[in-house]
């Protein structure tokens, strides 16, 4: 079985309507957990929307702006480890991760979770979508958040050998829902998000890497470390890096190094990606906001949105910024 075993769960992210003549804050159709969320729209952003392992590398869908909508096509670059970045996959390279059948074989063998009942509504939960290493199933967990329905998060292991199901519910994940994990060999990795009655997928807490052993949960709130987007669309492990999928880009660590590498595909020419640190990437967006007038979900505008989501995930970088209007190429 594959150390790694990538596929991601497409995310169903729908239009948005917003009235220009008479602005009206639309409150997110949310349960009492999230009554402070708000429809959240990726169609304006450099988002990066699946990722998936060749024999060479990975491929990258794009989503957000790169999209040409009217033809309903979504661009695919490729990364090969010698050659960088790729506009086409080399002859007779095959994705060797596109196949789900692995995954679901993988999800039949975890046995049913026992949710944690929750008052006045149902709990229901699920396996996210899980990888296989050094003889566990490794999974987040999954729910629906609305309508009625709620889930406790947590991260779980299987042990096919023993049949043994051992699931770990941080506090953090109460109700924060987990899509993918993937193993380093020391640590999980687990992209979250909320899945619940608003259109979009609002950002939950981001990239979280988990310690099994000690049961220490780990967010990233420095402007040096984790990915620059706030919303992980996909994740994979490939040849000792991390490669994270979102809202802004595509960022990747290399565990040898402890670095990250951020990068942003060019919006008319997608082929031509630069490497760009998390602050030239934010001031390339709000430049592009300003131009644009771009509405990120129901009720702000994308500059607003990307305000409010520095303000919550890198408070630092928030800090030294507020206040004097559009960043200008600062790095902390």
């Amino acid at each position: 079985m594959n150390h790694q075993i990538s596929t991601v769960r497409s995310s169903a992210l729908k239009r948005i309507a917003v009235f220009i003549e008479v602005l009206v804050i639309i409150p997110a159709a949310l349960s009492n957990a999230l009554a402070g969320e708000t429809c959240y729209s990726e169609e304006p952003l450099p988002s990066i929307s699946k990722l998936d392992e060749t024999e060479n590398g990975i491929m990258a869908t794009l989503g957000g702006f790169y999209v040409e909508r009217k033809l309903r096509k979504s661009p695919v670059i490729y990364w090969n480890e010698e050659k960088g970045w790729m506009a086409k996959l080399e002859d007779n390279v095959k994705c060797i991760s596109c196949d789900s059948k692995q995954i679901d074989e993988l999800k039949r063998m975890i046995p049913r979770i026992e949710p944690i009942p929750i008052e006045d509504q149902e709990a229901e939960e699920a396996p996210s979508i899980p990888v296989y290493y050094d003889g566990h199933i490794w999974f987040g967990i999954d729910f629906y958040l609305g309508e009625g329905y709620a889930g406790t998060g947590g991260i779980g292991r299987f042990t096919p050998a023993t049949k043994q199901l051992e699931i770990h519910r941080p506090a953090e994940l109460k109700r924060v829902q987990i899509q993918k994990v993937v193993h380093d060999g020391e640590h999980l990795w687990a992209a979250t998000k909320y899945v619940v009655e608003c259109d979009g997928t609002p950002p939950a807490l981001g990239l979280l890497k988990y310690d099994w052993s000690s049961k220490t949960l780990s967010q990233f709130k420095s402007i040096k470390d984790g990915p620059c987007g706030f919303v992980i669309n996909d994740l994979t492990w490939k040849n000792g890096s991390l490669w994270v999928a979102t809202d802004i880009g595509l960022s990747r660590w290399i565990k040898e190094k402890n670095q990250w590498l951020h990068y942003l595909p060019d919006k008319n020419d997608p082929s031509q990606v630069s490497t760009m640190s998390c602050p030239e990437i934010y001031t390339f967006l709000f430049n592009e906001f300003a131009a644009t007038k771009s509405w990120c979900d129901a009720g702000n505008t994308c500059d607003k949105v990307l305000l409010d989501n520095l303000k919550r995930f890198r408070p630092d970088y928030y800090e030294s910024i507020k206040g004097e209007g559009e960043p200008v190429n600062r790095d902390q």
